[in-house]
């Protein structure tokens, strides 16, 4: 029997620090002390990349009921990269061929690369392409790699599931050629009937550990350093079970990130999603039911990024939880932003604006958005003087983080090519701050 809801969070009172530097691996600590002042010629920071593997995917995605061996992923990259061509009347449509040869990209990857550390080295390898190609010398980077937790939202089995996945990262991080670069992000999902055992393995202070995972690998593991949300894996950021979480964030000044992107990862698990929520009602929390159908047809992507991932969403928790530090990931889905292009009022995007502005704590990445040079080009434009007030301009300087959500980025966009849009669109001072000193402020700060 696992622990109750106030057992859980009288342990994590009691076996967490609440100082976030005692969660920092030492090699990282000398690089922040080596690199005090705020510039991205010497330090970079990507907020949102990931290292998971197609062997971390159940079967159920997407949709297809089934692990498709690796020759076949890759002859199937092959035979969209030839009807891209086809259908592009050989090359003379650009943007055609393109479309589909980045979806060929992704799935080598799939295919290609079967561990952690694998993904992460070929990632190093694009960054330094992108900084050569800039000749720039490339900086230090320092990752937060998140976990995704797709197992009780997606149908079907992992070959190497949650645990497998949760063992790597950690481990992955002790490597010499790794420990000055990570760090970890536990994916946290509500339906976990071990969420509060796995928060406290990986969270409660070494020498405090309360492991009772039957995992021996975290027994005395460096802790994790963050929280990753995927709501529209189908549930609300706002269930009872995360909130108890969010509580000890709060107080402990773990960061949050999550997912207010599209919905293209999504619950498929069953014909409806069931659960409850809080929301705020005159003033106070209040618990409510739902059950929602989960089956759209072909417009499910959309209808599930609009249920579960838009930032409003989070406005109980952070009215119940003004000193947790969060990052509403992407400022919203490729709809959102062609909404928000449009002029359309109360996107996504407009929502993440308007949450940073209001509350102190709250931030907002730009990853696989950035992978547009058309999303890049409002983005520079909010900080033109007829675009917003001088208040505003300065609190969004302080508050939007740099991610690249790589490898997900693959399907439209080489990371290389996104890391010389970013250079070349932005402002040395946005620059500094998103890359830099804005990243360094939520991860290591304490909240305000």
């Amino acid at each position: 029997m696992g622990y109750s809801a106030q057992e859980f969070k009288q342990l994590a009172q009691q076996n967490i620090s609440a100082d976030p530097m005692t969660r920092v691996p030492s090699p990282i600590k000398r690089v922040l002390e080596k690199h005090q002042v705020d510039s991205t010629d010497t330090l970079f920071f990507d907020i949102h990349p990931h290292c998971f593997t197609y062997n971390n995917v159940p079967s159920g995605f997407p949709g297809m009921g089934v692990h498709l061996p690796d020759f076949v992923l890759s002859g199937l990259g092959k035979a969209v990269n030839g009807i891209g061509y086809l259908l592009s009347a050989g090359k003379r449509k650009e943007s055609t061929y393109w479309n589909f040869y980045s979806k060929k990209r992704l799935l080598k990857k799939f295919a290609q690369y079967d561990s952690a550390d694998a993904v992460l080295m070929h990632q190093f390898g694009l960054y330094n392409m992108a900084f050569r190609l800039k000749k720039r010398k490339r900086p230090h980077i320092i990752m937060t790699h998140l976990m995704m937790d797709m197992e009780r939202g997606v149908k079907g089995e992992a070959k190497q599931g949650f645990y497998d996945q949760l063992v790597e990262l950690s481990t992955l991080r002790q490597k010499r050629k790794h420990d000055h670069v990570i760090l970890p992000f536990l994916a946290t999902d509500p339906r976990n009937p071990n969420l509060y055992e796995d928060f406290l393995a990986v969270f409660t202070d070494s020498d405090k550990r309360i492991n009772k995972t039957k995992l021996s690998e975290l027994d005395d593991a460096f802790p994790f350093f963050g929280v990753k949300i995927y709501p529209s894996l189908g549930y609300f950021p706002s269930d009872p079970k995360l909130m108890e979480i969010f509580e000890i964030c709060a107080a402990k000044n773990i960061p949050v990130t999550t997912h207010c992107g599209g919905g293209s990862t999504r619950y498929n698990n069953s014909k409806w999603v069931k659960g409850s929520r809080m929301i705020w009602k005159e003033g106070q929390l209040e618990e409510e039911p739902y059950e929602i159908k989960a089956r759209y047809g072909k417009k499910t992507g959309k209808r599930m990024a609009e249920l579960f991932n838009a930032p409003n969403l989070w406005i109980p928790v952070i009215k119940a939880f003004p000193k947790l530090k969060l990052n509403l990931a992407h400022f919203g889905s490729d709809l959102e932003w062609a909404n928000y292009r449009d002029g359309l009022s109360g996107s996504h995007v407009d929502q993440t604006l308007d949450l940073i502005t209001e509350y102190p704590n709250v931030y907002g990445d730009i990853s696989y958005s950035c992978a547009f040079d058309r999303n890049l080009w409002k983005i520079r434009g909010w900080f033109a003087p007829e675009q917003f007030t001088e208040e505003r301009r300065a609190t969004l300087l302080r508050k939007i983080l740099y991610g690249s959500d790589y490898y997900m980025t693959d399907n439209k966009k080489s990371l290389v090519t996104i890391v010389k849009s970013v250079f070349e669109e932005l402002e040395q001072e946005q620059l500094d701050h998103f890359c830099v000193t804005n990243p360094k402020t939520f991860l290591f700060e304490a909240a305000k």
